[in-house]
């Protein structure tokens, strides 16, 4: 009976998606480019409001839309204040072994504490079965029930909790602040100091939830009382904190003392290299580099030799000292080679000391690096080096390798240029519907769609694909590429384009070798915000296909998009730079929110990347590194590399690897920008 209901359930799925389809984002290749029609291309409208009936007929149904539309409703009866009837939404069986279990409960248990009734809301929370949960939710329940249990008389209980979620879970925010902000107060209450150890995962909680002075402020008072074998692991501890928090002075004098603590233990080579770090952090590049060489001869353990070599190599690249970044390289990938599994950070190394006798000179130890390394960007170099002698090999690696592939990566484009071969071959995949997933793909079109809720399917999606046994999977353990794509058309419509172009990257990466591959490319490059953005770059004088291919890598076209280092916008600029650049457009910029606005951000972008070009010549991949990471990262000697080995070399070569990805991938998608000249039905 339970099949036939599962096959009915299927059938359905598929009529729907099939009936969905018909109104889906199309694309139409023309003589003048890929045409989009049917894609909100301009984000979300978050001012349309909530289709609260469309949710309640949603509701009816208990598959995944079904049940990721009961929190929303439930919501919405108690932002009216009828929390009972939000109640027995948030009740229905169907809920309990769901993605939204912990939402409905922690609401219930909200409810149900705003009137009061505290006993009540600890037997919603204990009666909850969280077998299933991912961590990050096991803590948040521990973090709600908690306090609970302490104002029913059980602080035995409450405290266990807390002090669980500190051990288990100290880097989930905000779970952790809230644990710790409880066992703080009952240790007042005592007139009791937390115990080190305690006070130790205290401190990692501060750090967690930003509270970066406080979480040194208390490591620092542990210190001096701690036993010996401690005080290393806090002082070391503290090194790492300064550093993160781009304190380079404080962390070098902090890394005299955990020298000092750990000499004569095994965290001694471990303290070596923080301050061989906080040398390099604080631009004192002689001293990293010695340190760096030093750790990598004597360390007796030999990850901890490998990263230093590593991290040697690296400085010296950076340093444009190319012996030395090519003999660290090649140590560190030796070492690597030994050591199995742990060897996976320096991977690329062997490619890189190629890379460094290449720009000695050195071209024949280059092209032998690179044969006998079985890397895909080692591949290039070598097709690249042997073209540059007049051999065949050359271009057949750099045709059959890069060019014919599918796909705008920055190696792919290279080689298509070097080689003056054409890339995306004109056509375009017409959606169909997933006939492998279609339960999935059918809830991810409704709620992306005319349910409104892209983040529920965002969040479907995430967990089908971390395999989360909540979501029902297909036939196959991965998603496969027919369910990404209906995935990623799902996503257009709705306005999700960060999830639109997530997804349709992974369903090239899961069927490369497709034959309509090529066809489902330009599904990757949506010409959103084309009005904003055509005027914005043409009045700042740049190329649309760079500034689309830069809001795609710096914030995936989320105008709301927040960074770890608070840059905002779909151009991700921070408070600074936005207010300079909006004082020489002679406009007010009255609070960075407005950095939100995506006119105003692509405006005050593009601006931005224009005073970067003149500043370094106009040289594209230059300008990229300053606009990632400031103009003062720029290497000295960037027009040297341009004119050895033109953008690919300096991509390999840019401020960090972080950066050079950054810049690779720009390169790319401008590239893809450019073949496929994307624009809406209704044009710019």
């Amino acid at each position: 009976m339970r099949r036939r209901v599962l096959q009915l359930a299927v059938v359905a799925a598929l009529a729907t998606v099939t009936a969905a389809h018909a109104g889906m984002p199309q694309l139409t290749a023309t003589r003048a480019g890929v045409r989009w029609f049917g894609a909100t291309l301009a984000g979300r409208g978050s001012a349309v409001a909530a289709p609260v009936v469309a949710w309640w007929r949603a509701a009816r149904d208990s598959g995944l839309a079904g049940v990721a539309v009961l929190c929303p409703l439930a919501d919405t009866l108690a932002a009216r204040g009828d929390t009972t009837r939000a109640d027995s939404l948030l009740a229905l069986p169907r809920l309990a072994h769901s993605l939204w279990a912990w939402d409905a409960v922690r609401r219930r248990a909200a409810y149900v504490l705003a009137h009061g009734d505290v006993s009540r809301a600890q037997k919603l929370l204990d009666l909850t079965a969280r077998a299933s949960w991912p961590p990050a939710e096991v803590a948040a329940w521990r973090a709600m029930e908690a306090p609970i249990l302490v104002a029913l008389r059980d602080t035995l209980g409450g405290e266990a909790l807390a002090r669980g979620v500190l051990e288990n879970y100290v880097g989930v925010t905000p779970a952790s602040g809230q644990a710790l902000a409880l066992l703080e107060t009952l240790a007042q209450v005592r007139g009791e100091p937390m115990s080190p150890r305690l006070a130790r995962r205290a401190a990692l909680a501060e750090w967690a939830n930003g509270r970066r002075a406080q979480a040194l402020a208390r490591l620092a008072a542990l210190t001096p009382e701690a036993p010996a074998e401690e005080r290393g692991g806090d002082a070391l501890q503290r090194v790492q904190w300064l550093r993160e928090w781009r304190r380079p002075l404080a962390a070098l004098a902090a890394s005299d003392t955990a020298l000092e603590w750990t000499r004569g233990t095994p965290a001694w080579d471990r303290a070596r290299l923080e301050r061989a770090r906080a040398f390099r952090d604080a631009g004192r590049e002689d001293s990293a580099l010695v340190l760096y060489q030093h750790i990598g001869h004597t360390a007796g353990d030999g990850a901890l030799a490998m990263t230093a070599w590593w991290e040697c190599a690296r400085e010296a690249q950076d340093g444009s000292r190319w012996m030395l970044a090519s003999r660290a390289f090649r140590i560190a990938d030796s070492l690597g080679t030994m050591l199995g599994a742990e060897g996976a950070l320096v991977q690329g190394a062997a490619t890189l000391s190629g890379l460094m006798d290449w720009m000695q000179g050195k071209r024949a130890d280059a092209v032998h690096m690179w044969r006998a390394v079985v890397d895909r960007r080692a591949r290039f170099w070598l097709g690249v080096a042997l073209k540059q002698r007049g051999l065949a090999e050359g271009d057949s690696i750099l045709r059959t390798e890069f060019a014919e592939k599918p796909g705008y990566d920055l190696w792919s484009a290279a080689a298509r240029d070097t080689l003056h071969l054409p890339s995306w071959p004109g056509q375009v995949a017409a959606p169909a519907p997933d006939t492998l997933e279609p339960l999935l793909s059918a809830a991810v079109v409704a709620l992306a769609g005319p349910l409104r809720l892209p983040d529920a399917a965002a969040r479907i999606v995430a967990a089908r694909d971390h395999h989360d046994v909540r979501v029902p999977a297909g036939s196959a353990r991965a998603i496969a590429a027919a369910s990404w794509r209906a995935i990623a058309v799902a996503a257009y419509a709705g306005g999700d384009l960060a999830s639109g172009t997530r997804a349709a990257e992974r369903a090239l990466l899961a069927a490369p070798a497709d034959s309509d591959a090529w066809a489902w490319v330009p599904w990757s490059y949506p010409p959103a915000y084309e009005r904003e953005l055509a005027a914005a770059a043409d009045a700042a004088g740049i190329e649309r296909a760079l500034l689309w291919a830069l809001v795609r890598q710096e914030s995936r076209f989320d105008p709301r998009a927040v960074s770890r280092s608070n840059a905002r916008g779909l151009t991700q600029l921070l408070s600074g730079t936005a207010h300079d650049v909006a004082r020489g457009l002679h406009e007010s910029l009255a609070a960075d929110t407005l950095l939100f606005e995506p006119a105003r951000a692509l405006r005050y972008g593009a601006r931005y990347l224009r005073q970067l070009l003149d500043r370094f010549d106009g040289s594209i991949p230059v300008a990229l590194t300053a606009y990632n990471a400031g103009a003062g990262k720029v290497r000295d000697d960037w027009r040297e590399i341009l004119k050895t080995g033109g953008w690919a070399l300096y991509c390999e070569m840019a401020s960090n690897a972080d950066t050079q990805d950054y810049v690779r991938r720009i390169l790319g998608f401008r590239q893809a920008y450019r073949d496929l000249r994307p624009s809406s039905g209704e044009g710019p």
